[in-house]
């Protein structure tokens, strides 16, 4: 097998506002990370990926920044988020920075957000056009990964 993946997991902020630290409604952490993609991240990880991650609540500033930035210091081969159907504004922000960025990275988009209308997001967030965006792991994504022997591009992208 060749070189394996580099994995940007990036947990989307839980406002619109570019501040860590905000108070959001009471029964929500703004310190969480999603717990489909830490069972997605410790998946990656055991089988020997490079796998990093940023959680937008924790950090100060704009997410095209935070996002930037990483993409300019990480040479990530994908940059991984997903939300449910709330997080949409922040969703779309994310994909439209990488998407922006001069960089090789590709998007990998799952979550609520994808299972509950998969072809809504993909013509909203994914435009066919853009070879750059386009892994939709619909339902479980840890099962996907642990079904395939190796986590590989060619499994998931779509043509």
């Amino acid at each position: 097998m060749g070189r394996k993946f580099r994995l940007l997991m990036v947990a989307p902020r839980q406002s619109i506002v570019g501040d860590k630290g905000y108070s959001y409604e009471a029964m929500c952490d703004p310190n969480y990370f999603p717990i489909g993609m830490g069972y997605i991240t410790s998946i990656l990880k055991s089988a020997g990926y490079q796998v990093d991650c940023m959680n937008l609540n924790y950090r100060n500033g704009s997410t095209r920044d935070l996002i930037s930035k990483a993409l300019d210091d990480g040479n990530y081969d994908f940059v991984c988020t997903g939300d449910n159907a709330k997080g949409f504004a922040i969703t779309e922000r994310i994909i439209q920075t990488v998407r922006n960025h001069g960089s090789k990275a590709r998007v990998i988009l799952g979550g609520p957000i994808v299972t509950s209308e998969p072809e809504t997001m993909f013509d909203l967030l994914i435009p066919l056009k853009n070879p750059k965006i386009g892994l939709l792991p619909v339902s479980a994504g840890p099962s996907i990964l642990l079904k395939s022997e190796g986590f590989s591009a060619e499994s998931f992208v779509g043509s």
